[in-house]
């Protein structure tokens, strides 16, 4: 077993990364784990010309103080190219990377009744155990339904 963490977020999206830096504030020894190389969910994978948010801001970024009192969006529906540079600021500003396990999808996850914990593994083997399991996937992902 390589790791084993109180809580094991999936998805470094909107909601992943909010997960993140609260459950780390709280104390929590929480690990964040996402199939893509960066961080951002669907901006991270969706980027074609056009694409935009449909909500404005300030709707559509963190209530955390540390990262709205100095970031300065160039549109009031900003495109994915802005969305991309935002979430690299937040990085920047929470050092959120440091508890994230970027190209890691997560294939299985079991539950283990008798010991009260998740089992999980990645597409490339590793596994790791966790407390509890957060799948913040949003509402873009693919599904996955195991046999």
């Amino acid at each position: 077993m390589s790791e084993a963490l109180d809580v094991l977020v999936i998805g470094a999206g909107f909601s992943g990364c909010y997960q993140l830096y609260r459950l780390r504030e709280k104390g929590f020894n929480v690990r964040l784990y996402d199939a893509g190389a960066a961080l951002g969910g669907v901006w991270h994978w969706n980027c074609y010309p056009g694409a935009r948010v449909d909500s404005h801001v300030p709707n559509y970024e963190f209530s955390i103080e540390e990262v709205w009192r100095d970031w300065r969006w160039t549109e009031r529906f900003p495109g994915c190219q802005e969305l991309r540079a935002y979430f690299e600021y937040v990085d920047q500003r929470l050092d959120l990377s440091k508890d994230v396990r970027f190209n890691s999808r997560i294939v299985r996850a079991e539950f283990n009744d008798a010991e009260r914990f998740w089992l999980l593994e990645c597409e490339d083997g590793h596994r790791v155990q966790a407390r509890y399991v957060l799948a913040c996937l949003g509402f873009a992902s693919n599904a996955y339904l195991p046999d």
